[in-house]
Order: structure tokens, then sequence, then C-alpha cells
């Protein structure tokens, strides 16, 4: 009697970005020029890119699970004449629980920066005119990027394995043999659970996100002019990766042939034959990885600045405020337990007040088969990478409803490579 018990649980909560936010490059130019004796000339602007990704998951998995394959239970009592006899066969429970959820991934190409030029020139404006350009001064932040990347899970695998070819009885019989014999009696269980995967990778590994150049000129304005030019440019890249888990695995598995009864037979041979009793139990919890690369996001690149050739009593000031700023921060926490009972039993068997036709010539005899129990248990997890190029999982045309299997597949392959 084999059962097979199979559980697949794919929570297709896998979040997708691939080039998805690659802000247009874009080119200022600023000029200030040509303009009449004491002329007022003012520009402002405001170049402001703010882009916001958030991927959160959230899964909560149950799996209660009764498998028993028995045949046992089995009498032959109290005959007269002739042989008396129990034969079972194979009794087989295997159960299997996969279950795999939560999975981001993002590449924005590039890191919100802008990735044209800015120019600025004041030239050959009047005597006596004034002359100013802000760019961002009040704005403070320029370019923006958050990546924000989330994922919970709870899952709980309650497993109940039974395999059972003993519990057989070839009491009190007259003539002939008694005999009790049982086949194998094997219990496998497996679960597995991988959850909570964070990747991302922002910026070009190639290096193409450098942004432009700026050019600030003020030369050959007339006397006494005033000319003013603020700059602010201020980048910045947040990335937040984050995983909480919660596994508990409480699992039973028993495989019993033993607890066989061979007594008070009269006439012939007693004997009780058990096959071998295995119990396999394997458990691997995968819980939170983290992996991310930032590349290329000095986005603020050459500056160039030029005062030159403006006339007497002239007051002509630049001033820059450039910064870049990247902030990364990963966490994982999880909480894993295992609770397992396995057991493997051959023993418990009597063959007691038998008599033989000739004492001494008919046999009483009990064989058991081995017992063995064999359980491993596999926990990894809370894994945090930063820094280290690489290009992104190939996940193909993967519907992440119906094959989740196969993007998680892609997901752990590239991770088991790159850690």
């Amino acid at each position: 009697m084999t059962i097979n018990s199979k559980i697949a649980t794919a929570i297709a909560t896998g979040a997708v970005l691939l080039n998805a936010l690659a802000p247009a490059a874009f080119a200022t130019t600023i000029t200030v020029t040509g303009n009449g004796d004491s002329s007022s000339n003012s520009v402002n602007v405001s170049n402001t890119n703010t882009t916001s990704v958030t991927q959160t998951n959230s899964s909560t998995i149950n799996n209660v699970v009764n498998s028993t394959a028995d045949t046992g239970g089995n009498e032959a009592n109290r005959n007269t004449g002739g042989n008396s006899s129990v034969d079972t066969g194979n009794a087989t429970s295997k159960v299997n629980v996969t279950n795999a959820a939560n999975s981001n991934t993002a590449d924005v190409a590039n890191c919100n920066c802008n990735g044209g030029s800015t120019n600025v020139k004041i030239s050959g404006n009047g005597v006596d005119s004034t002359n100013s350009v802000d760019l961002n001064s009040e704005k403070g932040t320029t370019n923006s990027l958050s990546v924000n990347q989330q994922n919970s899970s709870s899952v709980y695998n309650g497993v109940t394995s039974n395999a059972t070819t003993g519990d057989n009885e070839a009491n009190r019989n007259t003539g002939g043999s008694s005999s009790v014999t049982t086949g194998d009696a094997k219990s496998v269980v497996t679960v597995s659970t991988q959850a909570n995967n964070n990747a991302a990778q922002v910026g070009n590994p190639a290096g193409g996100n450098a942004g432009g150049g700026l050019g600030v000129v003020i030369a050959g304005n007339g006397d006494s002019t005033d000319n003013s030019v603020d700059l602010n440019a201020h980048n910045s890249v947040m990335l937040t990766q984050s995983n909480s888990s919660n596994i508990n695995n409480t699992v039973e598995s028993n495989a019993e042939t033993g607890n066989n009864k061979a007594n008070r037979n009269t006439g012939g041979n007693s004997s009780v034959d058990t096959g071998n009793a295995t119990s396999k139990v394997n458990v691997t919890n995968e819980p939170n990885f983290n992996a991310a690369n930032v590349d290329d996001c000095g986005c603020t690149t050459d500056l160039l600045a030029k005062i030159a050739g403006n006339g007497v009593d002239s007051e002509s000031s630049i001033n820059a405020d450039l910064g870049n700023s990247l902030t990364v921060g990963t966490s994982n926490g999880s909480s894993i337990y295992n609770g397992l009972t396995p057991r493997a039993l051959t023993g418990g068997n009597d063959a007691k007040r038998n008599t033989g036709a000739i004492v001494g010539i008919d046999p009483v005899t009990v064989t058991t088969g081995d017992a063995l129990s064999n359980t491993t248990v596999h926990n990894s997890g809370n894994t945090n990478s930063f820094g280290q190029p690489f290009s992104m999982p190939d996940f193909g045309n993967v519907n992440f409803t119906a094959d989740f299997q196969s993007f998680w597949a892609a997901w752990m392959s590239w991770f088991s490579s790159h850690s």
C-alpha cells in the first residue's frame, strides 16, 4: 500500500521591475546676454526628478498533512488443522511539501541622475545691469531615487506520516505452522521552505550613468554690473531591503513493523519475521537573502566655472553646492523552529508459550528486519551581499502565477553563483 502526498505551495508574490525606470537624459542651457543698460534679468530653474520604487510581499502558508499507510493489524487466531499465517505487503508513506514565496527584483538603469549637461552663461549685458541665475536654490535635492523592498512570511508545516505493517497476530492455533511475515514499512517526509529574496541593481555596471558636466561662464559684462549664479545640485540614492520570516516545522514520522505475536500455538513452527522499518526526514529552510549593487551613482561630474573680462566695479559670484548621498540598508530577521519526531520500530514482537510437534525439532523463531531512522536538517539564511557587480537573473518569459517554481529556480541559481 503506497500513499504519496505532494504539496507544492507557490505564492506568486514575486515582484519584478526590469529596466522600467530610466529617466531620459536632458540638457539645460541658460543664456543671459545682450540686455540693455540698467536692465534687471533673472532666471529661476528647478529640475527635480523623484523616483520611488516599492516592492512589498506578505505571505502566510499553513500546511497540515496526515499521511497513513497501514497493512498491519491482521489476525489468524484459534485455528485447528493446517498452517496459520499472516503475510502483509509493504506500507509506504511519502510526503513532499515545498513552499516558495516572496521574491523581489528591481533593476533601475540610471540612478535618476541628470544624464545631460547644464550650461549657464551670462555675457554681453549693459552697464549697471543686474543678472542672476538660480538653479534649484530652494529645492535642495534635485534628483532622488528610493528603492524599498520588503518581504514578510509566516510558514507552518505540520506533517504526520505513518507507515505500519505490524500489530499482527497468529495465536492459539493447533496443527501446522503459525507464522507472521510483514513487509517493509517506509515513511519519507521532505519539507522545503524558501522565502524572502531581494535583488536590486541600481545604476549601470558598465558605467553609463555619469551625469553631464556643469559649465558656468560669467564674462564680458559692462561696468558696475551685478552678476550671480547659484547652483544647488544634490543627488540622493536610498536603497532599503528587509526580510522577516517565521518558519515552524513540526514533523512526526513513524515506520513500524513490530509488535507482532505468535503465541500459544500447538504443533509445527511458530515464527515472526518482520520487514525493515525506515523513517527518513529531510527539512530544508532557506529564508532571507539580500543582494544589492549600486554602480556609478556619483551623478555630479565635472564643474567648469569661469569669471572673466567683466567691466570696472562689476560684482560677479558663483555659488555651487554639489553633493551626492548613498544610503543602503539591508536587514534580515528569521525565526526557525524544527520539531522532529522520527521513529523506526521493528521490535516488540512475541513468540511465547508455543508447543511444537517434536520438542527441539520444530523451532520457535523471531526475526526482525533493520530499523533505520535518518534525519537531515539544513538551515541557511540571513545573507546580505552588497557591492558585488552582477547581472540580473535571466527570468525569460516566466509567468509568475503559473510558473513561480521556474522563477524561483532561476533566482536561486543566480544567487548561489554570487554568494
